[in-house]
């Protein structure tokens, strides 16, 4: 650029003499004979030549410095757009990594939540739940009457200072045991509804920790839930002892009899529909408001006889026998 600039310089100079010569010439001071005539003509004519050759390269010096200003432009407009490009490229090198990292992610929760469902991860106890004493869990679907089984089974009125609070909501938010009246260090467990906004069952397993109960009543609704079926399969994979439970006897009873179908015909119908989840563990109807009816005597037996077993180290087998002969006793006690 600095050569091109001192070309254009020295043709701009050369051009400025060659013209200053070339008019210098146009004026004699004397009369010139025919040599000196023909000689000035040359010498104008060599001047007139030079100042156009000298014209000629300082255009030729202009367009060169022209290009090379136009080429320094570009060069600098394709730099720009070269570090443009070059931070695009890095944008989208970062986006994509984070796109990545993200789908990653993503597929590691959903993992994890397909695991947390099937009960596959090795949850450690929950904090709240000592190593120490037997432990008797009630659970199933929110307003199934969790809370009112557990005062029927303490023996208290609903309303009193030491019974399990209830409701037609969502009552039970947390973990909440209840000391067993007459058996030393025994927890009754009011745990909360399966399957609610607050207690979904991605983290149900992990949150109320069932695999480490010593035994566990499962209370039913109207029709078969999945919920249930769920906890019955965490259940059955750890071994835990459980109940099927039915309760709510009373108001399906008043419910039948608009159809015709007399209190027998509900338990009945009751029973079978227990029956779709199975078969091997024992299964009660129940009310907890008339426990005279259905099998509510029956299950407040087999409560206790569990209980008793577990604390000494129960054989699984001699139990479910055991239970069986229990509720065959308080049925036989009830059609005596």
């Amino acid at each position: 650029m600095g050569a091109v600039l001192a070309v254009a310089a020295v043709g701009a100079a050369v051009y400025s003499a060659c013209s200053s010569r070339a008019n210098s010439t146009a004026a004699p001071a004397h009369a010139p004979g025919q040599q000196e005539i023909e000689a000035a003509a040359a010498r104008e004519r060599a001047a007139r030549a030079e100042a156009e050759a000298a014209k000629v390269a300082h255009e030729a010096a202009e367009a060169q410095l022209r290009a090379a200003r136009e080429a320094e432009a570009t060069a600098t407009t394709q730099n720009e757009a070269a570090q443009e490009a070059k931070r695009e490229a890095e944008l989208r090198a970062k986006q994509a990594e984070e796109y990545r990292r993200r789908a990653e992610q993503v597929v590691d929760n959903l993992e994890k939540e397909l695991k947390e469902e099937k009960g596959e991860i090795d949850y450690p106890r929950p904090q709240w739940l000592p190593k120490g004493g037997i432990h008797f869990g009630f659970v199933g679907d929110a307003g199934t009457g969790k809370s009112s089984l557990i005062n029927l089974v303490l023996g208290v009125d609903e309303g009193s200072p030491e019974a399990a609070a209830t409701g037609v909501t969502e009552t039970t938010q947390k973990a909440t045991p209840y000391d067993c009246p007459g058996l030393v260090n025994t927890k009754l467990w009011d745990l909360p509804g399966l399957g609610t906004p607050n207690h979904p069952r991605r983290t149900y397993l992990k949150e109320c920790g069932l695999r480490y109960f010593d035994a566990v009543g499962v209370l039913v609704g109207d029709r078969w839930s999945e919920n249930v079926d769920f906890l019955l399969k965490e259940l059955n994979k750890f071994k835990v002892p459980y109940f099927l439970i039915r309760s709510k006897l009373d108001s399906a009873i008043q419910a039948n009899k608009r159809k015709g179908v007399d209190a027998q015909g509900t338990i009945v119908e009751l029973r079978t529909m227990l029956k779709t989840y199975g078969a091997e563990h024992p299964q009660f109807v129940i009310s907890s408001w008339e426990p005279e009816i259905g099998d509510t005597q029956a299950l407040l037996a087999c409560v206790r006889l569990v209980i008793q077993y577990r604390a000494r180290d129960f054989n699984h087998a001699e139990l479910m026998e055991r239970m069986k002969v229990a509720m065959q006793q308080c049925n036989n006690a009830q059609t005596a």
